[in-house]
């Protein structure tokens, strides 16, 4: 039989680096089951106030050079928006695509009519990053009939074909790290 004998003179170092692994486990744990995702902002974005007039088609994604670096896109999904998304994506809370075709095609096909307006209810959000350097970020909408993107640079752009962005957002595949740090 194996005993057991717990030192109770353990170096309280040791008990914080157990205590941390087995919160950290725990929370992994929590993530891969239910999908949560905890996000953490630490990356600075400097949003340039773009000037259109009502009833524009605009594309956001127009000016990026997708030939060049490396690209890669997270959507971090509020609870509202799951159901939008296809199975796969089901009860995740962050998705992430680097496949550049998909990228491509978003930039290609992801047009917006200029409403001049705001909508105050995003609560998903879309990062492009290049290199490691976020170079677009918007709050999206995926419940219709509100499909588009919501920002302080533009106010709320509304999608000129819904579905088509939703299935570009269905390509992205799941993130399981408990943690991301956008």
């Amino acid at each position: 039989m194996l005993n057991l004998k717990i030192n109770n003179t353990m170096k309280p170092v040791k008990k914080i680096i157990i205590t941390l692994v087995c919160i950290i486990g725990i929370f992994s744990i929590f993530s891969l089951m239910t999908g949560f995702v905890w996000v953490i902002p630490i990356t600075k974005y400097t949003e340039k106030r773009c000037e259109f007039k009502q009833g524009d088609i605009v594309n956001p994604l127009a000016s990026l050079d997708l030939s060049k670096g490396a690209w890669k896109a997270y959507l971090v999904v509020s609870r509202t928006d799951y159901y939008h998304l296809n199975s796969s994506a089901k009860n995740a809370s962050v998705l992430k695509t680097a496949n550049i075709e998909v990228l491509k095609a978003m930039q290609k096909k992801w047009t917006f009519k200029y409403t001049g307006g705001d909508m105050a209810t995003a609560e998903s959000n879309i990062y492009l990053f290049h290199d490691e350097k976020l170079v677009f970020l918007s709050g999206i909408i995926l419940d219709e009939p509100n499909v588009g993107l919501q920002s302080k640079e533009y106010g709320w752009l509304e999608s000129t074909n819904k579905d088509l962005m939703l299935n570009n957002l269905k390509d992205f595949k799941r993130v399981y790290w408990p943690i991301v740090f956008l």
